[in-house]
């Protein structure tokens, strides 16, 4: 996968994880839009579940955009 598409993917699935968080957990960022750490461990592990449901690869991902 090119690292446009696999941000692409990431970015689909932080969207798909805030929803579920909400949606599950009753998580919701503050005001300003930032989560406390714990509940922003929660959507980023939702986050990694989901972009890998959506057929993301976490050491693909790691080796093409995160250098």
């Amino acid at each position: 996968m090119t690292p446009a598409k696999l941000q692409e993917l990431m970015d689909k699935a932080w969207d798909m994880a805030v929803e579920r968080a909400a949606d599950e957990y009753g998580i919701t960022p503050a005001p300003d839009g930032d989560y406390s750490n714990s509940d922003h461990q929660v959507v980023n592990d939702l986050q990694s579940d989901i972009f890998r449901e959506l057929g993301g690869d976490l050491e693909e991902y790691s080796e093409k955009c995160c250098e």
